[in-house]
C-alpha cells in the first residue's frame, strides 16, 4: 500500500506492507507471502555483477516474525525474508532474512548463516533503519573475489570477502518475500527509500 501519511527524510509516503492477524486463520503456521521485485537491466545480458543497495525501512513496534506460543507452530521457524538479490540462472540469493534472535545471510550456493549484531529486536521500534548491502559475484568460474557485505544502521554486521560465488550476475531484487508463520496481531513495515547501483558509492 502508499502510505501517504508517513515518509523517510522530506517525503511525505512510502511502500507500506501489512501482515493481517492470522489469530482465526487455519493456515496460521504456514506463509504469508508479501513484497515486491525490482527487475534489474542486465549488463550484456548477465546480470549486475557487484551492486550495492540502500534501504530505509521501519519497523511497526510490535514487530516480530514469531507466533504466539500457545499456537505451537512447528512446520516452520520464524523467518521474515526481508531483502534478497537473485543471480540470473536462479538457485540461489544473496541478502538476509531476519529471525525473532538473529539474522540469517545467504550466498547463491553457500549454505546460509547466522549473525546476531545488531539484534532484530533493535530495528523493530518504529523508528526508520538503514540497510546496505554490497553483493559481487565471481570475476570469472572459480575464482574467489565474490564478496557479501551487510551493514545496518551504521554496524557493519557482516563482511564475507574473497569467497567464490559461481553465477553471472544479479538480476532481481525482492522486497521480502514471505512470513513463515504468524504474526498474532497486524504488523507493518514501510519502505522509506530504495537505492540501487552498479557503481561504487563510497561507503
Amino acid at each position: 500500500n502508499l502510505d501517504k501519511t508517513v515518509g523517510y527524510g522530506s517525503s511525505s509516503q512510502s511502500m507500506r506492507y501489512d501482515w493481517y492477524d492470522r489469530t482465526l486463520d487455519a493456515g496460521r503456521c504456514n506463509n504469508q507471502s508479501l513484497g515486491r521485485d525490482i527487475a534489474l537491466t542486465p549488463d550484456n545480458g548477465v546480470g549486475v555483477q557487484h551492486l550495492w543497495a540502500e534501504v530505509f525501512v521501519k519497523f511497526s513496534a510490535n514487530f516480530t516474525t514469531a507466533a504466539p506460543a500457545e499456537w505451537n507452530c512447528t512446520q516452520t521457524g520464524p523467518a521474515l525474508k526481508l531483502m534478497h538479490g537473485f543471480p540470473q540462472e536462479g538457485g540461489g540469493r544473496f541478502g538476509v532474512t531476519m529471525h525473532q534472535f538473529d539474522w540469517e545471510y545467504d550466498i547463491p550456493g553457500g549454505a546460509p548463516h547466522l549473525f546476531s549484531n545488531p539484534s532484530p529486536a533493535s530495528v523493530a521500534d518504529g523508528q526508520w533503519h538503514r540497510f546496505r548491502f554490497e553483493w559481487k559475484v565471481s570475476s570469472a568460474r572459480d575464482v574467489a573475489d565474490a564478496m557479501e557485505r551487510i551493514w545496518i544502521d551504521n554496524t557493519l554486521a557482516l563482511d564475507l570477502e574473497n569467497i567464490v560465488v559461481n553465477y553471472s550476475g544479479i538480476n532481481l531484487i525482492s522486497l521480502c518475500r514471505t512470513m513463515n508463520q504468524g504474526p498474532g496481531v497486524t504488523e507493518s513495515l514501510w519502505w522509506g527509500k530504495v537505492t540501487l547501483t552498479s557503481s561504487n558509492p563510497g561507503w
